[in-house]
């Protein structure tokens, strides 16, 4: 639906928009990120019942989309699951607040697992990453620890490993908080 409107915190952002996030079926050439939507707890469910995951292991708290000023330039930028359903693929975006095109943090990865997964915010500050808490390979290089000036986005598994998406100053870097 050309000029649909997509709801994020409060805000109303027509569908072609640099910004724009698309509820389910809304559009598919979401702000830039041709063929992706936006995740939602409608998929979540599907996905965990195509699976047989028992209701009572899907979260109820899962969060699919995150804002934060993540880059520094004091505007909100928006951080969210896609969906893209003509690949059955799923990635993490962000869409910057000062506009232009959105970055695609993750590869598409297969779509199914998005039941346990989630996204959360890390808040600026000194964190221990996980090999500087002993975890991974031991033979990797490690920054054991990670220093944030801007929020950062974190990808994460439920009971298991959560990476941090963070702005260098050029573009986003990855570190594993927890394995």
């Amino acid at each position: 639906m050309v000029g649909a409107e997509a709801k994020w915190r409060g805000l109303s952002l027509a569908c072609g928009a640099v910004a724009a996030i698309a509820t389910v079926g809304a559009c598919s050439n979401v702000g830039g990120a041709p063929g992706w939507r936006l995740a939602t707890a409608a998929d979540v469910a599907k996905l965990a019942r195509d699976q047989t995951i028992p209701a009572s292991e899907v979260p109820v708290d899962q969060k699919l989309a995150v804002s934060a000023d993540f880059d520094g330039d004091g505007r909100e930028d928006k951080a969210a699951l896609m969906l893209n359903d003509g690949k059955g693929l799923r990635a993490l975006f962000v869409f910057p607040g000062a506009g232009g095109a959105p970055i695609q943090l993750t590869a598409g990865e297969a779509s199914n697992d998005l039941w346990n997964q989630g996204l959360g915010l890390v808040e600026p500050g000194v964190y221990a990453t996980a090999c500087g808490k002993g975890m991974g390979d031991a033979a990797a290089p490690c920054r054991p620890k990670l220093t944030l000036r801007n929020s950062a986005v974190e990808l994460f598994t439920y009971e298991a490993g959560g990476v941090a998406f963070f702005w260098n100053g050029r573009a986003f870097e990855r570190e594993w908080l927890t394995d």
